[in-house]
């Protein structure tokens, strides 16, 4: 069996993560190995954790999504970065792209695409050979 996709859930509420893990749990290649409730814990369990994926949310406490994408795609730019939101703003998207992110998917979210898209990410993270644009955006943020 391949290598299993390790995933971190960063989301200020509990039901939300839960349910994020439940879509994640249909996937045997994938393996949730650590939640946060905000950027600044996620930082703190990112060394230790060494996850592959971050699923991030935008608005929360301490340190919101933006600002700790940023850094971990900085600090880590071997994890790969999925902003999750509800906010369906082309302003949010660009940001996101800009601090590092890969990709950005508007909740609520179907367990197909939560699951394509980490092993997407995933899977252009590990061959760079394979690696594919994410999103249109991706693209602008290049420029």
């Amino acid at each position: 069996m391949a290598e299993r996709v390790r995933v971190m859930i960063v989301d200020d509420s509990a039901e939300t993560r839960q349910c994020i893990r439940m879509l994640l749990a249909m996937a045997e290649d994938i393996e949730v190995v650590a939640e946060a409730e905000n950027g600044a814990e996620a930082l703190k369990k990112l060394a230790v954790m060494a996850p592959d994926v971050v699923l991030m949310d935008i608005n929360m406490p301490v340190l919101n999504g933006v600002e700790a994408t940023e850094r971990i795609c900085r600090q880590y730019p071997a994890v790969s970065v999925i902003v999750l939101s509800v906010q369906n703003d082309v302003e949010y998207v660009r940001c996101c792209m800009r601090a590092g992110a890969r990709h950005y998917l508007f909740k609520p979210v179907t367990a197909d695409t939560l699951v394509q898209t980490v092993r997407s990410v995933n899977g252009s993270e590990r061959d760079p050979n394979q690696r594919q644009p994410v999103t249109d955006l991706e693209q602008t943020r290049r420029c």
